[in-house]
């Protein structure tokens, strides 16, 4: 099945899947432009006389245009924008069908091969093909493109960065609902995305902390709108998207899913705030923005997946000015353990995650980590009881509706299961923390 996704990692772009772009429609300036960009003014492209008695009736678009075009909409559905090193090559070019002004094309591309060559590159195939409004392929190729892979840590890294991403697919068991779903939602309860309802974000997130949690963090860094913020494991966007209506300020919100990436950044465009928010797909603990700074951080209800904390740590305060703040709300250990003991202990929470993705830690336990990497922790909250009211107010919430649609009853029952891990497998803390 075609899915758009953008930025995925070279580890996430597995053999036979396929892409689809957006659809671009060929003008007459298009083919202007390019002749005198090209200096290919063949009369078959610029002159409606002679391309009225050849066999096509009318002018057509150059080959190259229509090749160069495919290149756009290939890089427009940023796949693997942020990881691409060279172009290396094309293969079986071939021009099958004419390109008249007026035709409306769209790409698909479909991993034929994914090769190592290296510790940090790669070799992705791709089988391209251009469709036309008809559906016909009009142009045809194989291409070739070098990338950089994330630096490979120990194997089972990599498999818990697997893990956790499809934890959180679309169609997976935690529910991640994609921008369609979210505009019939929208209209069905009357919710405008532009605003800051606290019903818009429990709608997009199932987040713990709930909208006025996420907003208490948020307001413990002390944020204006003249600041730039990172986030880490961002997620599907809620808390940018909110973090930017809210305030009016610049976020880089960074997650390891490219399925949340791809969801992210369309649902943005859905609030109004994409040309405030920014989403890249990277691992924590490989953390890379070259030389950008930043004047706030902060992590939501995402460390108690990372593995490697103390790396991802280092690569956040590499980010951060001078002074700065970074603020995290966290699912921490219980009193009897982490959610991977829940797996067995908690009827049907085996049926929400994946295995073995939980590396919760204690209060103290977070505060020491931060400490250690340099940061001094001004606060930290235990905030299990809040949370723990929160959501049991949220899913009576959902309970009085009807359970006639199935995000609804997906949400009931999430919330059931997850408010029966609370305190035994499951508790709730925030630090705000000073960079050095």
């Amino acid at each position: 099945m075609s899915r758009t996704m953008a930025a995925a990692a070279f580890d996430a772009l597995t053999s036979g899947a396929t892409f689809q772009s957006r659809s671009r429609t060929i003008t007459e300036a298009d083919i202007v432009n390019f002749a005198g960009l090209s200096g290919d003014y063949v009369e078959l492209h610029v002159s409606e006389e002679h391309a009225a008695r050849s066999r096509y009736g009318r002018r057509i678009a150059h080959g190259a245009l229509i090749f160069s075009v495919s290149t756009g909409l290939s890089a427009q559905m940023d796949l693997i924008n942020d990881i691409v090193d060279a172009f290396v090559g094309v293969d079986h070019l071939r021009f099958i069908e004419p390109v008249y002004i007026g035709d409306t094309l769209t790409v698909t591309k479909r991993v034929l091969e994914r090769k190592d060559l290296a510790n940090d590159r790669g070799l992705l195939v791709f089988d391209t093909k251009v469709l036309n409004q008809n559906k016909k392929i009009v142009l045809a190729y194989v291409d070739k493109l070098l990338v950089r892979r994330q630096p490979s840590r120990r194997a089972a890294d990599s498999e818990l960065a697997q893990r956790v991403i499809q934890s959180y697919r679309p169609d997976g068991p935690f529910m991640v609902l994609q921008a369609n779903e979210l505009q019939e939602i929208y209209q069905r309860y009357r919710l405008d995305p532009r605003t800051c309802r606290s019903a818009i974000f429990a709608v997009e997130s199932l987040a713990h902390f709930l909208q006025d949690g996420v907003k208490g963090l948020f307001d413990s860094l002390n944020l204006t709108k003249d600041r730039f913020v990172l986030s880490v494991g961002e997620g599907n966007g809620a808390p940018s998207r909110l973090l930017a209506k809210l305030v009016g300020c610049r976020v880089v919100g960074v997650d390891i899913s490219p399925l949340q990436i791809a969801n992210a950044r369309e649902v943005a465009a859905l609030h109004g705030v994409e040309h405030l928010v920014e989403y890249v797909q990277q691992n924590a603990t490989v953390l890379d923005l070259g030389e950008r700074r930043f004047d706030a951080a902060y992590c939501n209800e995402t460390m108690c997946h990372w593995d490697d904390k103390p790396a991802a740590i280092s690569r956040i305060v590499k980010h951060l000015k001078p002074k700065s703040l970074l603020g995290i709300n966290d699912w921490l250990k219980g009193r009897r353990g982490t959610l991977d003991d829940a797996h067995d202990a908690v009827p049907c929470f085996r049926d929400l995650y994946q295995p073995d993705i939980w590396r919760q830690l204690s209060l103290s336990e977070m505060c020491r980590l931060l400490e250690e990497a340099g940061l001094s922790v001004l606060r930290a909250e235990d905030l299990s009881d809040f949370v723990d009211r929160g959501l049991k107010r949220r899913l009576h919430e959902l309970e009085r509706l009807p359970q006639d649609t199935e995000p609804v009853r997906r949400a009931v029952q999430y919330y059931r299961v997850m408010i029966a891990t609370h305190f035994d497998y499951l508790s709730y803390g925030r630090v705000i923390a000073q960079a050095p």
